[in-house]
């Protein structure tokens, strides 16, 4: 096998922890689901990164306000545009994140590559990211404040064009007690976008700056702004704006899904998961249980096969944390002993379920161990994996091989206020937990 696993090495997973108590976890009811954390513990890492601020975290409640008001309207028609947002995430994930690997490699390209490598990814994320993201907020004002628009059906309204929807938020005037409209499009403009990666009506210039001449497409005549003049520099800035704006949209729907579980629970997908889709999912949903997902695939048409490499997470012992605000915790690693069967047997069932269309017959499951020697190898057919599927029918039985019924240890990271390690271990072990020492 080859060595290209994740790094289970995580010193930043206290970090991350704060990073969610200091800019998620204030705005969540209750305890999240394992999925929903993950997501969050990543949300928080990236508020940090972009530089999340007060105002902003004031702006992802307003975005929870506009989901609660249109929860009043109507209901069914909400939890329908949300299906349609939850189901066309991963296709905008994909040409972002393609888009953004050009980005990337472009380090010792010319100033006129990178500058028009720049604006076409701006394009990018304006059509791609903020046609998704801007669904609400548009809908909103459409529903509730009844500006007209083209859209004739709810599913219709993720598929206005980004443009439209950017127009109708940017001209809106009524004030809202719980925030303003046009912070949700903040980074976001028409007229870069039409301009740069949409008509490419732009020039290089010699002072290392993009040109771009907003035209009337009709007249041939220039209108708006006339001419926008940008540097590699303000383009970023631009992107990074984007990307909060972004992520204020996307974590305000999920807060209010998480805080309505009610609602979420009514979510339901229409559209079929793609396969790649799957894979990644399943990718991230064996890390969280310390396995590296090495193949994921479809075999003589209707046989799942999987591989899978325990890859345990290495922590350290009596870990500090130091936030840059000059805070310092101590970290406190919890141990959770589960089993390697039940654990690869959740994987199966969950990619059972997401496979559901696809009529998988049979499952074969590999499992090496951290060193790569083989620990495991199973199937098992469709009447025994079925079992898997029903709670109630008990364990399946392999039609070959076995898994290990042995143990493994979970680790969670709490933080506690410096110099009192001692005292949260001792409240922490007569609870029952098990902390690593």
């Amino acid at each position: 096998m080859r060595n290209d696993d994740f790094n289970p090495i995580e010193p930043s997973s206290g970090i991350k922890l704060h990073l969610y108590d200091k800019y998620i976890k204030p705005l969540v009811r209750g305890t999240p689901d394992i999925q929903t954390m993950a997501f969050f513990l990543d949300q928080g890492m990236q508020a940090w990164m972009l530089g999340v601020k007060k105002d902003d975290i004031v702006n992802v409640k307003f975005v929870e306000s506009l989901c609660e008001d249109l929860l009043k309207h109507n209901e069914n028609e909400l939890v329908t545009i949300i299906a349609s947002i939850l189901e066309e995430e991963y296709d905008a994930f994909s040409r972002l994140n393609e888009s953004q690997k050009n980005l990337k490699q472009l380090e010792n390209n010319s100033i006129e590559t990178k500058l028009t490598t720049a604006i076409k990814h701006y394009g990018v994320y304006f059509e791609s990211e903020f046609r998704l993201r801007a669904t609400i907020p548009y809908y909103f004002i459409c529903k509730i404040y009844k500006i007209k628009t083209e859209a004739k059906n709810v599913k219709a309204y993720i598929h206005v064009s980004a443009g439209e929807k950017f127009n109708k938020l940017k001209n809106i005037t009524i004030m809202l007690p719980k925030g303003d409209i046009k912070d949700l499009i903040k980074g976001y403009d028409n007229e870069v976008r039409n301009a740069g990666g949409g008509h490419l009506s732009y020039e290089i210039t010699d002072k290392d700056t993009i040109l771009m001449n907003v035209v009337d497409p009709k007249s041939g005549e220039l209108k708006g702004s006339k001419k926008i003049e940008l540097t590699l520099a303000e383009i970023e800035k631009l992107l990074k704006q984007c990307e909060k704006t972004s992520w204020i949209l996307q974590t305000g729907l999920l807060i209010f899904l998480t805080n309505n579980p009610k609602i979420f629970a009514k979510v339901k997908r229409d559209k079929p998961f793609k396969f790649r889709e799957i894979t990644e999912y399943m990718k991230q949903y064996a890390q969280e249980r310390y396995f590296a997902l090495k193949q994921f695939e479809i075999v003589n048409t209707y046989e799942l096969s999987i591989i899978l490499k325990y890859m345990p997470r290495i922590s350290g012992v009596r870990g500090e944390l130091l936030t840059s605000a000059g805070e310092k915790f101590d970290l406190i690693d919890i141990e959770t002993e589960v089993v390697y069967e039940n654990q690869i047997l959740g994987i199966i069932q969950q990619a059972l379920f997401l496979l559901k269309d696809k009529k998988v017959k049979k499952v074969k499951v590999i499992l090496f161990g951290k060193d790569n020697k083989k620990i495991a190898s199973v199937t098992y057919d469709e009447k025994e994996f079925s079992k898997i599927l029903t709670k109630d029918k008990g364990y399946p039985i392999a039609f070959t091989g076995s898994l290990p019924k042995t143990k493994y240890s979970l680790i969670a990271t709490r933080k506690v206020p410096y110099g009192r390690r001692d005292l949260f271990t001792k409240i922490l072990e007569n609870k029952g937990f098990k902390v690593k020492k």
